[in-house]
């Protein structure tokens, strides 16, 4: 059966299940932050980073990859991670110009 309503009743309703996200939103935020930090999942990482679990579990073991358990489930600073992503890039860099150096200098002795 169909119930109909005023303009007035729906514009309460609806105006009740707005502010109803309002607090689901506050909720998940407030799930996903600390102090106004961002926190990430290992979902979050695999999605913005395109990695696999074990990647993460590597760099997570070699402690480059800063991470804390909340009810078993790992989670990254956001901050960490980018220091980590700039670290790994820098380093990565370094190794390539020391290996074009050593190249260069093989084919000078040749």
């Amino acid at each position: 059966m169909f119930m109909e309503i005023t303009k007035q009743e729906f514009l309460l309703l609806f105006d009740r299940i707005l502010d109803r996200f309002d607090q689901l939103e506050h909720r998940i935020e407030s799930l996903t932050t600390i102090g106004g930090k961002q926190m990430l999942d290992n979902r979050d990482m695999r999605l913005l980073l395109k990695v696999c679990d074990r990647t993460l579990l590597r760099w997570r073991r070699s402690r480059n990859l800063v991470s804390f358990r909340i009810s078993g489930k790992v989670y990254y600073m956001a901050s960490d991670v980018h220091r980590f992503l700039r670290s790994e890039y820098y380093r990565q860099e370094e190794q390539n110009r020391n290996l074009k150096l050593n190249n260069q200098s093989y084919e000078k002795k040749q």
